[in-house]
């Protein structure tokens, strides 16, 4: 079906446009053309009718003239008397000639025959002398003749019900039959509307779904857009992007580990230097004061490789930013192995734990969400003064996976809040209290959330910081 997609995306939302629009104006075309043809059909037919009726009661009113000029002239046998009413008859046969010609019915034709007929035996009577004489014949052949004509006009009336409940059975037949076409032109238009929202909507939901998997960083998948040839070209555009940004990532990453590469060589001598100062190997061995400054040396090279180490991490991160190994994991097994790792540290700062962890399995990378959790508890550990507390919950609510981690901290300042997970950034609060800190921990916690399609948010709290991650039960692999 590709090859019949018209290569511009305009074309293809006229087309359907056009397309939708067919049925409808087919279905009112077709109304308006039978209406049409049952107003002409029955107005000339009801005209046709209605004008033997005038031109009837004309006649009907001229034979009534005609025969009191007969009469008269039975009478008085005045010349002038015939000649008009040879006058008054040659408008009447014209009159009937004109009812013959319309043909409304072979029963008004007939009764129009049969009054031709019989006022022709009284003009062959008067005027040829052709017929018995005497008024008595011409008055009984002029009361057949208004039987006749009574009876003509009688059928034009019932040809006038005929022809209008003719008409109003077509328009009943016809409105009929447009409700019909209308039945099926209507599933049709909307059978049509579904195709052509199908394929206008199904490359736009494409490329915003393609967009939004290169802002969450999924750059290992090609880029895929159907639809018409410029869509296609946009995905080839955004393949490029993806591409490009790939190159850079790893560019960047590959910069990352020159640099700590080339800082680790003179970092580990001056560490190794500084303990062999601390260590007292050297002879004379150092004053007390010296002593002192050496081992500021020795923690400072510590803390400043810790840093460099915790900064190519996060780089590394960034380049394996997709989900590569998805199984089963189960979170509170995981959430109770990263507390047993920081108990040490738990017992050197006095600290209380208090925790609620549910039995909560989901489907993700299991390291990812590992360092999720430690990265939390880690960060508590470090900000919570000695002799405070911490507590970890985990439960299932609503389908997620639902960790939160509070301390008794300083906690965040309101002004640090929107910026807290922005990558190197480190509050005011805590940059006072915890120096050894690159800023790049709670970066690492919203990206690895992120792809696994979960939340992490800061939620208030009356003393210390209070976290809370919600991971979906299943992340879908793009």
């Amino acid at each position: 079906m590709r090859w019949l997609l018209p290569k511009s995306f305009l074309t293809l939302i006229l087309i359907g446009f056009i397309l939708v629009s067919v049925p409808l104006l087919y279905a009112l075309v077709n109304a308006l053309v039978e209406a049409d043809r049952i107003s002409k059909r029955g107005g000339d037919a009801l005209y046709r009718v209605v004008k033997v009726t005038r031109i009837g009661r004309s006649a009907v009113s001229d034979q009534l003239d005609m025969e009191r000029v007969a009469r008269k002239h039975q009478i008085l046998e005045e010349e002038e008397l015939l000649g008009n009413y040879v006058n008054r008859r040659q408008v009447w046969l014209y009159k009937l000639n004109e009812i013959l010609r319309i043909q409304a019915s072979k029963g008004i034709n007939q009764a129009v025959d049969t009054m031709l007929a019989t006022e022709k035996s009284v003009y062959l009577a008067l005027v040829r002398k052709e017929g018995p004489p005497g008024e008595p014949y011409v008055h009984a052949t002029f009361q057949r003749l208004t039987e006749a004509s009574d009876e003509m006009l009688s059928l034009a009336e019932k040809v006038v019900d005929q022809e209008v409940a003719r008409l109003e059975a077509k328009t009943k037949r016809t409105s009929q039959s447009v409700v019909l076409k209308a039945l099926w032109v209507i599933p049709v238009t909307f059978i049509l509307v579904l195709f052509f929202t199908f394929l206008i909507v199904r490359p736009i939901r494409q490329l915003a779904g393609e967009i939004r998997r290169l802002g969450d960083g999924f750059l290992d998948s090609p880029v895929r857009v159907g639809g018409t040839a410029d869509l296609e070209y946009v995905g080839e555009q955004l393949d490029w992007l993806r591409n490009r940004l790939r190159y850079v990532e790893s560019e960047k990453v590959r910069f990352m580990r020159s640099v700590t590469h080339d800082l680790k060589t003179p970092l580990a001598s001056l560490r190794e230097g500084s303990e062999l100062l601390v260590g007292g190997d050297l002879e004379p061995p150092l004053h007390e004061d010296h002593l002192e400054v050496a081992q500021i040396m020795l923690d400072a090279s510590i803390r400043l490789q810790r840093l460099i180490d915790d900064l190519f991490d996060y780089h590394k991160a960034q380049e394996i930013n997709i989900l590569r190994a998805v199984t089963k994991v189960s979170v509170d097994a995981l959430a109770k192995q990263v507390i047993a790792d920081h108990m040490l540290a738990l017992r050197n700062k006095q600290l209380k734990l208090e925790t609620e962890i549910s039995a909560v399995s989901i489907f993700g990378d299991q390291e990812k969400i590992r360092a999720v959790i430690d990265n939390l508890v880690s960060n508590a550990v470090k900000y919570t003064p000695v002799g405070g507390w911490i507590k970890v919950k985990l439960e299932k609510w609503a389908g997620r996976a639902v960790l939160d981690v509070i301390d008794s901290g300083p906690g965040i300042a309101v002004e640090d809040r929107k910026r807290i997970f922005d990558v190197y950034y480190r509050g005011r609060e805590r940059a006072k209290t915890y120096t050894d800190s690159t800023g790049v921990g709670l970066s690492m916690v919203r990206d690895y959330v992120s792809i696994h399609q979960g939340t992490v948010e800061l939620l208030d709290s009356e003393r210390g910081a209070h976290f809370r991650v919600s991971l979906p039960m299943r992340v879908e692999v793009a």
